[in-house]
């Protein structure tokens, strides 16, 4: 698909830097200025500090309602799983947050799940057929931290399959 090979790999302390994002004229509202550290190599490609993402249906759906169409499209958070629930959760959006600090299972895949996943500026950004635009984030910072979805780290290496049946392991 990305017509190269490529790899996941954790960068080694000489290989990262910490920078700060800095945030778009007129979000300084939104809060506290996020610092990261990210790999430095020619190639390599950041985007977070955890290996996998998960949002929920139900969080991307209550965005669309909540902020207006286009907010909760999947493409502007690019999570690695998309996560429906059932029952009682179906329709509850942020449900995945429940599962911080505990570890879930993706089918056979168990990872950790370490923290509520921080949004910045990259959310509003333009994607095709999709504008620019900076409500999503604003919404995001004043109803729920400016968080959606969750981070988590894989216990062990694996493959995650469509229609894999998650469950919260402990």
């Amino acid at each position: 698909w990305l017509a190269m090979p490529v790899r996941l790999a954790t960068p080694r302390p000489d290989e990262t830097a910490t920078i700060e994002i800095e945030w778009d004229e007129g979000l300084e509202e939104l809060g506290e200025v996020p610092v990261f550290t990210f790999p430095t190599q020619p190639g390599w490609f950041f985007d977070s500090s955890s290996s996998l993402h998960a949002i929920s249906t139900a969080t991307l759906a209550h965005l669309e309602r909540e902020v207006g169409p286009g907010a909760g499209d999947v493409r502007r958070f690019r999570p690695n799983v998309v996560v429906t629930f059932d029952g009682a959760t179906a329709d509850e959006p942020f449900a995945e947050d429940a599962c911080v600090d505990a570890t879930v299972a993706f089918g056979a895949v168990h990872a950790w799940a370490k923290k509520r996943t921080d949004r910045c500026v990259v959310v509003t950004r333009a994607l095709p057929g999709l504008p620019a635009t900076r409500d999503p984030l604003v919404w995001l910072a004043h109803n729920h931290g400016r968080d959606a979805g969750i981070s988590l780290q894989p216990r062990q290496a694996g493959s995650i399959t469509l229609g894999d049946r998650v469950t919260v392991a402990d």
